[in-house]
């Protein structure tokens, strides 16, 4: 065989080696592809704690807003200057409540009591309704109500976030506290008593008395769901 031949022959040989050597082992791969699915996980955090923190800081603005009795140009940020000092001279703020009402403080949530869950929950969702796009994530407002909380059940909820097939919902967040309260098995049959011995008191409206039996069963019906 000619000399220029085996050269050239040689010549190929080395070049689909080097090639060969320059792809990526499966290793690498899988290395590269998990790398970029943590990558996203922690793009993704990052962006869902901008957006709490955006929103939290809304709330604070509306709150300071509240508390200054200047609720309409919060809430008619679209409006002209001279519009807004008309709407914001006005007695009557959003919603048609008076500007001498402010909003109550969340106070911290320690988890001691039924009544401190009940107060609690209701406190969040009064709150939720200053910024309206909280009611579209609940992520948000799990997040945002969270940081209210205090000692162990801060704690418990921090531990449950890391588990596996966690899922962050708000009725699962309502939920999770009161359990800690309280023994859902316990907590069914109390209630189950508490309906069975529901009897109107003297001096009771029978409204009163028919939304304490709806709350009962709200309450047996939502136990029920949990433990078919």
């Amino acid at each position: 065989m000619p000399p220029h031949t085996r050269t050239q022959t040689a010549d190929t040989e080395g070049s689909g080696s080097r090639e060969a050597a320059s792809l990526p082992p499966a290793e690498s791969q899988q290395g590269i592809e998990a790398q970029l699915a943590t990558a996203q996980a922690i793009e993704e955090e990052l962006l869902a704690k901008l957006q709490l923190k955006e929103a939290a800081e809304r709330i604070e603005r509306l709150r300071k807003r509240l508390e200054d009795g200047d609720v309409a140009e919060v809430l008619s940020p679209g409006l002209p200057v001279d519009d807004q000092s008309v709407a914001s001279s006005s007695s009557v703020s959003y919603g048609g409540l008076p500007k001498s009402i402010r909003p109550r403080q969340i106070a911290p949530y320690k988890g001691r009591t039924v009544r401190e869950h009940s107060e609690f929950v209701t406190s969040c969702e009064l709150s939720f309704r200053l910024e309206p796009s909280l009611n579209k994530s609940d992520e948000l407002r799990c997040n945002l109500a969270a940081m209210w909380l205090e000692g162990e059940p801060r704690d418990a909820w921090l531990r449950h976030e890391k588990e596996p097939d966690f899922q962050k919902t708000w009725k699962g967040f309502k939920k999770f506290l009161l359990d800690l309260v309280e023994d859902p098995v316990n907590r069914g049959l109390s209630t189950a008593i508490k309906y069975e011995e529901a009897r109107q008191r003297p001096g009771q409206s029978a409204q009163t008395f028919a939304t304490y039996l709806e709350t009962l069963e709200g309450e047996l019906k939502a136990y029920s769901e949990e433990h078919l």
